[in-house]
């Protein structure tokens, strides 16, 4: 019996996004030569065609990005389909060609993931697939990640991640802890804060250093300083800022009492507890007011901060009672279930 096979459809490549920074995203990939016929289809993806065909690897820099992929869509009812001989060839065929042009990516393992992956189709392809990259099977986290999904107009679409880890695990966290924020968030924080060579920069709550490193490699500063309360949180900073090839001040210290005079910098990173993987609602009921002050003390007049929190309520509450804070922008992002913000505020105290 011979299987009809699908017209051929082109190609094409698609950004996951975080939801919220769907503009800054594309602003971001459309810096990259080659990149055509750019369209946010969601508010977490990004479709595009990308003209560069000696250069794919310039993707692998996109700093605000969690992963792309190199997308290829078949005209067929079912995915059962996709097992016939042409169109088998034409998967390994896109598969083949993701992995020739990223050249620098190491792909040990495979995983695939479908709906219903559990299935006598998805099974087949999933064996037939190992058989043809000769790759074993990982549990999960295969670096040479392949999805099907149902795309557009009913067509079934094979898609390979063109890195061997998302875009958002960057190579400098050598050390990863519970409640980290992700790259691509504090890579916009960073820009946010409009940095410049002449910046001495304080990132309270630190943590494990995803604000400081990010800070540290957009832009040079004069001054890169840290500080949290958790002495584990420290080690990990430095071992993060080590890999980034970067030196920082860390301080074990509370952001509610900051080991700092007056006036002594010009930007304020921070990372507020959400109170879901890291503190708690009645904490930060406390936490907020007393850091938001201490920020105050030591950022000079006219500095900015940028703070990201989940605590909206408190946050916006403590913005009109601490009216030295202006607020210049705001961004409302989305993961899951939570809503959390980005503020970007500039310190203007009365004048006496």
């Amino acid at each position: 019996m011979t299987t009809k096979h699908s017209p051929a459809l082109p190609a094409y490549f698609e950004a996951d996004i975080i939801d919220g920074l769907g503009d800054f995203a594309a602003t971001e990939l459309h810096r990259f030569k080659g990149i055509r016929h750019l369209e946010q289809t969601s508010s977490e993806s990004i479709r595009f065609n990308y003209r560069n065909k000696r250069n794919w690897e310039q993707l692998a820099t996109a700093r605000l990005i969690n992963a792309i992929y190199f997308v290829q869509p078949f005209a067929v009812p079912r995915p059962k389909a996709l097992l016939g001989h042409a169109n088998w060839e034409r998967v390994l065929h896109h598969i083949k060609r993701a992995q020739e042009n990223m050249p620098t990516q190491m792909f040990h393992s495979f995983f695939l993931s479908a709906a219903g992956q559990q299935s006598p189709v998805f099974q087949r392809f999933e064996q037939q697939l190992q058989a043809a990259i000769s790759l074993p099977k990982a549990a999960d986290r295969g670096e040479l990640l392949i999805r099907v999904r149902r795309g557009a107009q009913g067509y079934w679409e094979v898609m390979v991640r063109l890195t061997a880890r998302p875009l958002l695990t960057r190579r400098w966290r050598a050390v990863d802890m519970r409640g980290a924020l992700n790259g691509p968030l504090a890579a916009l924080m960073a820009d946010l804060s409009q940095p410049t060579a002449d910046d001495c920069v304080l990132n309270v709550m630190c943590g494990s250093a995803s604000l400081l490193v990010e800070r540290g490699l957009v832009q040079d500063c004069a001054r890169l300083v840290g500080c949290d309360l958790n002495l584990a949180a420290l080690q990990a900073a430095q071992e993060n800022l080590g890999a980034a090839r970067l030196a920082s001040e860390l301080y074990l210290a509370d952001a509610q009492d900051l080991p700092f005079g007056a006036q002594q910098f010009d930007t304020i990173l921070a990372d507020f507890p959400w109170g879901q993987l890291v503190g708690t609602h009645g904490n930060n009921e406390e936490l907020h007011p007393n850091a938001l002050a201490e920020m105050g003390r030591v950022i000079r007049p006219h500095g900015r901060c940028v703070v990201i929190t989940h605590e909206v309520q408190i946050f916006e509450r403590l913005l009109k009672q601490q009216p030295v804070w202006r607020k210049e922008r705001v961004l409302r992002l989305k993961r899951g279930n939570i809503q959390p913000r980005i503020y970007v505020l500039r310190y203007e105290p009365v004048s006496v």
